[in-house]
């Protein structure tokens, strides 16, 4: 029993090390989460909201739609630059340019024009 006891005790270090290791592995990559929330220009959300992420030369298209409280996220997003444009009905188009250098992500804020203001 004592030499199990001591194989025992040995042995978790180094399975508490390859844990984190692999953890830390599995954390770290080339892709990212880009979310963030829908405004109008008082700062009331936009629900239903059409986000969309694209990179011409990549080819990535994705999309998602902001929820209730206007919030939206689009993950496991290379690294790259890409152009976000959003939609919503009575709400003039907004696009413009995001960067993903990270794999902690960004979050943006979008605030919508009420359609034919400028």
């Amino acid at each position: 029993m004592k030499l199990l006891r001591g194989a025992l005790t040995r042995m978790f270090p180094i399975l508490v090390l390859i844990l984190i290791a692999a953890t830390a592995s599995a954390q770290s990559g080339n892709a990212g989460t880009v979310h963030g929330i829908v405004t109008d220009p008082t700062g009331a959300v936009i629900p239903s909201a059409t986000v969309r992420l694209a990179n011409e030369r990549s080819g990535l298209d994705r999309a998602a739609i902001s929820d209730a409280s206007g919030q939206f996220a689009i993950s496991n997003v290379p690294f790259n630059s890409y152009r976000l444009n959003v939609s919503a009905n009575g709400f003039a188009n907004l696009s413009q340019s995001v960067v993903l250098n990270s794999s902690v992500g960004t979050n943006i804020t979008l605030v919508m024009q009420i359609a034919g203001a400028s």
